[in-house]
C-alpha cells in the first residue's frame, strides 16, 4: 500500500508543480499601458498705451511759457518683428472758435518733447505738432517684451504765448498712437 501511496503522492506533486506553474503565469501583473497628453500653453498678446491723464491745462499771460508733462506707459509682449513706436497727431492749431474770426496760436509756439526709456526719441529738442502722424519715440529691441513695469515715456508740452496773443480758451485734441511692428 504504500507503494500505491507513493505513486498518488507522486502524481499530486506533479499536479501540484504543474498547477502552480500555469497559476503562476495566469496571476502575473500585465505589461504597463501608456498614453499621451499634449499640453498647449497659449500666452495673450499685451499691448497697450494708457495715459496718466487725458488733459493737459496750459494757463498763463501773454509772454509767458507753459509746460506740463504727460506720462505715456507701453505694456508690450509683442515680440515679433520691429520694436514699437509712438506716434502723435494733433486735429488743428490750438484755436478759439468762440471768436470771429476764430483765433489760433501758431504752430511754432505750441511743441513737445519726450524723454524715458531707452529707445529713439525724435522729439528730444522742441518739435511742433503736425496734422499727420509723426513718430516721436521708437523702442530698443529689449522693449519689445517689457512685462510686468512696461516702458513709461514723458511727453512735456510747452506753449510760449505770443506776447500779442488775444485773450481766449484755445482748443485742440493730442492723439497718441502705439504703433505695432
Amino acid at each position: 500500500m504504500l507503494r500505491g501511496r507513493t505513486k498518488w503522492l507522486g502524481l499530486l506533486v506533479i499536479v501540484a508543480l504543474a498547477w502552480g506553474s500555469s497559476g503562476g503565469q495566469a496571476f502575473a501583473a500585465p505589461p504597463d499601458s501608456t498614453q499621451t497628453v499634449t499640453v498647449t500653453a497659449a500666452v495673450t498678446t499685451t499691448f497697450s498705451l494708457t495715459l496718466d491723464a487725458g488733459t493737459v491745462s496750459l494757463t498763463g499771460n501773454p509772454g509767458d511759457t507753459k509746460t506740463q508733462a504727460r506720462i505715456a506707459t507701453v505694456l508690450s509682449n509683442f515680440t515679433a518683428g520691429s520694436p514699437w513706436r509712438l506716434k502723435s497727431t494733433k486735429d488743428q492749431d490750438l484755436t478759439d472758435s468762440s471768436q470771429t474770426p476764430n483765433q489760433t496760436i501758431a504752430s511754432a509756439q505750441f511743441t513737445h518733447t519726450s524723454t524715458g526709456g531707452g529707445g529713439t526719441h525724435a522729439d528730444s529738442s522742441d518739435t511742433t505738432f503736425s496734422t499727420s502722424a509723426t513718430t516721436y519715440y521708437t523702442a530698443l529691441a529689449n522693449e519689445k517684451n517689457n512685462l510686468p513695469g512696461g516702458t513709461a515715456i514723458t511727453s512735456t508740452y510747452k506753449l510760449v504765448i505770443p506776447t500779442n496773443q488775444a485773450a481766449g480758451t484755445y482748443t485742440n485734441v493730442i492723439t497718441h498712437t502705439l504703433v505695432s511692428p
